[in-house]
């Protein structure tokens, strides 16, 4: 079976030169041990779905960006990349785009793989809504300069647990652009790690978007934003939940909820602790930060740290 799997990688790198496409349509191609250069992006799933590329025992992948699901039709693609040294790297600014216009599509990392470059979830069309992107296990990684969920479609989700980890630059979850990327769920989880070195924006113009910190999960970030929106209500009802004993939440410069005029800024640094909810309410853009679960030892007797008015 290793034989095998070697050979046909060996025809998907010859067969590069002439297509970014290392597979056709409704098919499945693996990525075994070698390395693959593309001069353009990387299409999984053109017009069909139901494509898969697996990149294993240190494949390589390298090209200038990628699309997973490129058109309406182009649904329930996946690209899996597992195992230490198996890598889909992307050049600067070449962006990764799970569910151009196509729906249900999906991006796994584990086992040690690795994923470089930045990522857009549904960044074409309504159409691309549903798909989802999973981190998990220990030295799985991904690094990105941003990540984009729902620029366009809605209901994606993105799942970092089991000890992986992902590094970005800056994180939207739900749409800049209007409101129709609504409903996008990022979860940390498990042990998992987000690593973020500035801003984290919770609804965009969008509304019900959630971000999850549960079961030991931590995320770090300089700056946050839920619900930025404007006077008209399109940010309303973004969420952040942290939940479960050893979750964290660390926002170095402070929290900005809400969009009137002064918004209300926050500095704290926020555990999984028990039995308390802090609702924040600034015109429109209602938002709510849930504290739930038992508390964790270092809480203490009264619960959940204080917040601090800045």
């Amino acid at each position: 079976m290793r034989t095998l799997f070697t050979s046909v990688s060996i025809l998907v790198l010859l067969a590069a030169s002439a297509s970014a496409q290392l597979v056709t349509d409704g098919g499945t191609a693996t990525i075994n041990g070698v390395t693959t250069n593309l001069a353009g992006r990387l299409t999984v799933g053109t017009d069909s779905g139901n494509t898969t590329l697996i990149l294993t025992n240190g494949g390589q992948v390298n090209s200038d960006g990628g699309t997973i699901g490129s058109e309406a039709g182009s649904s329930s693609n996946i690209v899996f990349i597992t195992g230490p040294g198996s890598v889909w790297s992307n050049y600067p600014n070449a962006f990764v785009s799970l569910g151009g216009s196509g729906a249900g599509n999906r991006l796994i990392v584990t086992n040690g793989g690795a994923l470089f470059g930045p990522v857009r979830f549904g960044s074409g069309f309504v159409s691309s809504s549903n798909n989802s992107m999973v981190v998990t296990g220990p030295g799985s990684e991904v690094r990105t300069s941003e990540l984009f969920m729902g620029v366009a479609g809605a209901r994606n989700q993105l799942t970092i647990e089991n000890g992986a980890r992902l590094n970005a630059g800056q994180v939207t979850v739900g749409s800049n652009s209007g409101p129709r990327g609504t409903n996008n769920t990022l979860r940390v989880t498990d042990g998992g790690l987000l690593l973020i070195t500035n801003l984290l924006e919770m609804g965009g113009l969008s509304r019900n978007n959630q971000l999850i910190i549960e079961n030991g999960g931590k995320v770090t970030n300089d700056s946050c934003v839920i619900g930025p929106g404007n006077n008209s209500g399109l940010s309303a009802s973004n969420t952040v939940t942290v939940t479960g004993a050893g979750s964290v939440w660390h926002c170095r410069t402070g929290l900005v909820v809400g969009v009137l005029s002064p918004p209300i800024k926050w500095s704290s640094v926020i555990r999984g602790c028990s039995g308390r909810t802090t609702a924040f309410t600034s015109g429109p853009a209602a938002t709510a930060i849930q504290l739930s679960s038992a508390a964790p030892a270092h809480c203490g007797a009264s619960g959940c740290p204080r917040w601090t008015r800045m």
